[in-house]
């Protein structure tokens, strides 16, 4: 058993050790009271002050006070400068909230054949393969290998944990005999 403080009333209960993340409440009172807080909110769109739930917050919602609003902040268009050509193109908020960058496909892929584009990536790159615990478990997963019983001539051989599923002969020699056999057999 391990002790917990309640997220409503801060009082300590005790929870078994599996479930400390879960409980969060000594009571299923506190939790309805805790949910049904009210919390001040400004709306993205109006500016106005509205109020809401603490569970519709937590879960991203209570961003707008109305569905009119939501409507309306989502029919706004923002305007962003392309990185590739720098011409500035007009896109939703949600969409630049994803991280639009470019004005179209072509764009992007003439920035990723660009110095620029080539530059930039391999520094992501370089990050990544600087961290030694990446390499060492690209490494590992290479390593491993499964094995598999041929379904022609019985034989055991490895393939790599990732072609597991898909793999059922040993050779392409052994697939040509099943399917010759199974084809043109008549």
């Amino acid at each position: 058993m391990k002790k917990v403080q309640c997220q409503n009333c801060g009082k300590e209960f005790e929870v078994v050790g599996w479930l400390v993340g879960c409980r969060k409440f000594c009571s299923r009172r506190c939790a309805d009271l805790y949910k049904r807080e009210r919390v001040k909110r400004v709306c993205l769109n109006c500016g106005k002050e509205f109020e809401v739930w603490r569970s519709r917050v937590k879960k991203g919602y209570g961003k707008f006070c109305s569905r009119r609003c939501c409507g309306e902040f989502e029919k706004k268009r923002e305007k962003v400068r392309c990185l590739n050509c720098g011409r500035e193109f007009e896109v939703y908020p949600h969409v630049v909230r994803k991280g639009r960058k470019f004005c179209s496909r072509e764009c992007y892929r003439q920035y990723c054949r660009s110095e620029g584009g080539r530059a930039r990536y391999s520094e992501i790159s370089k990050v990544v393969w600087k961290d030694v615990g990446f390499v060492e478990r690209m490494k590992a997963s290479l390593r491993r290998r499964k094995k598999k019983v041929c379904w022609n001539c019985g034989r055991e051989f490895e393939v790599w944990r990732s072609r597991g599923e898909v793999a059922k002969f040993c050779s392409f020699d052994c697939y040509k005999q099943i399917v010759k056999r199974r084809y043109y057999s008549g």
